[in-house]
């Protein structure tokens, strides 16, 4: 079947022909298998955690990949299983991981291991790290004994990532500045609402004041008018009272003159 290899710091590239459909560069989880083989053939030297299945999948790799120096990984998306690869001189190191996508350290772990493993696999079969293996001298045989440095070197692998280690710290640091921020978030929410409440109170005492000045202004000119209603009233009371008293002294004034002023009558004389 077709597989799409997407290839991280490679000398090669593109499309090549792998063992599931679809196949992408994810992170793996924890290793299941591994292997050392030939490159693009489907010859196998050693191999520690191979089920029937996992063994068919690390012989389609290789068979895939190059045989030219690189890294590769790519996914069985039916089995849920990932398939990291390291070629070097056209000896192919091989680890089987289960497929996590959420993981994203996990490839960096696995051509650690597979680093690890080239290395110990050169120091051992081509006499030092920095010399390239004989691949007509390698064989199942041959190799049979390094199954158990396959098995060793696994878990340190998994447990000796310290980057691994500082990035789920940071998450750590990262999950309690979010809540942090969450409540500073929460406490201006309150803050601004409290801000917004005393706002509208000042707003309100302000009204309130205006129209307690108003109304103040309003009662004091209604005193105002009453008082000169009542004087104006006393006023006219007082006139009225007065011109009719001055009536009644002038009416009385002038009867005693009328009287004075009028003829005397004849006298009768008898006698």
């Amino acid at each position: 079947s077709k597989a799409t290899v997407s290839v991280l710091n490679w000398a090669w590239c593109g499309v090549a022909r792998g063992p599931c459909a679809g196949a992408v560069c994810v992170a793996s989880m924890p290793f299941l298998g591994a292997a050392v083989g030939l490159a693009g053939t489907s010859t196998l030297f050693v191999g520690h955690g191979l089920s029937d299945k996992r063994r068919a999948l690390v012989l389609k790799a290789l068979q895939a990949i190059p045989r030219h120096d690189g890294k590769v990984s790519c996914e069985d998306a039916a089995d849920m299983l990932e398939v990291h690869c390291v070629v070097e001189h056209h000896v192919a190191y091989v680890a089987v991981a289960a497929r996590d996508l959420e993981d994203l350290g996990r490839r960096r772990i696995a051509y650690a291991y597979l680093g690890d493993i080239k290395d110990r696999f050169k120091a051992e079969y081509a006499g030092g790290v920095s010399r390239y293996c004989d691949v007509t001298t390698l064989s199942e045989t041959t190799c049979a004994p390094f199954a158990a440095t396959l098995a060793a070197r696994m878990k340190p692998a998994e447990d000796g990532d310290q980057i691994k280690a500082a990035q789920m710290h940071l998450e750590e640091i990262h999950e309690v500045m979010r809540v942090n921020i969450e409540k500073c978030i929460a406490r201006g929410e309150r803050i601004d609402d409290i801000l917004v409440r005393a706002t509208d109170l000042e707003n309100n005492a302000f009204k309130f004041n205006k129209s307690a000045r108003k109304l103040k202004t309003k009662m004091w000119w209604r005193d105002k008018q009453i008082v000169i209603a009542v004087a104006l009233a006393l006023t006219l009371l007082v006139g009225g009272v007065a011109m009719y008293f001055g009536l009644l002294e002038g009416e009385d004034a002038a009867e005693p003159d009328a009287a004075a002023a009028a003829p005397a009558g004849p006298v009768n004389a008898t006698g």
